[in-house]
């Protein structure tokens, strides 16, 4: 089985990719509502609530590129929303869009160590599923 290679997801803020990610990741955690009553017979019954996602990643703090991560910290102090796109850059695979506002923006580094941004993205309103051409 073909394996696909993690360097190939992509990040679009704005119709603008982020260059130079170490890593992200795309997480969608589908809340529960508990809807078990007395004719339950001690099972817990669920039916699917809200969903919430959120972006997460990091990159390289020397990029010199059009959207570099310290561009991030503008985004997060302005507080306005961004068209994101998670999408892995290989044809006929999924993309992911939506529109998510930056609320997480740190940036690190150790003794002798790259320094990177880690960042995260709130996802506001409905995911919409593509391929990608």
């Amino acid at each position: 089985m073909a394996q696909n290679n993690g360097t190939r997801l992509k990040l679009l803020s704005d119709g603008t990719t982020l260059s130079d990610l170490i890593d992200v990741q795309m997480e969608v955690d589908g809340e529960m509502i508990e809807v078990t009553n007395k004719d339950s017979n001690s099972w817990a019954e669920f039916l699917p609530g809200k969903k919430t996602v959120t972006i997460s990643g990091s990159c390289d703090t020397d990029s010199t590129s059009t959207l570099s991560g310290d561009d991030l910290f503008t985004r997060i102090a302005a507080g306005t929303s961004c068209a994101i796109q998670f999408y892995t850059a290989l044809t006929g695979q999924v993309a992911y869009t939506m529109v998510g506002y930056y609320k997480k923006w740190s940036k690190k580094g150790g003794t002798e160590d790259r320094m990177v941004i880690e960042f995260q993205i709130q996802v506001t309103g409905q995911v919409t599923k593509t391929s990608t051409t």
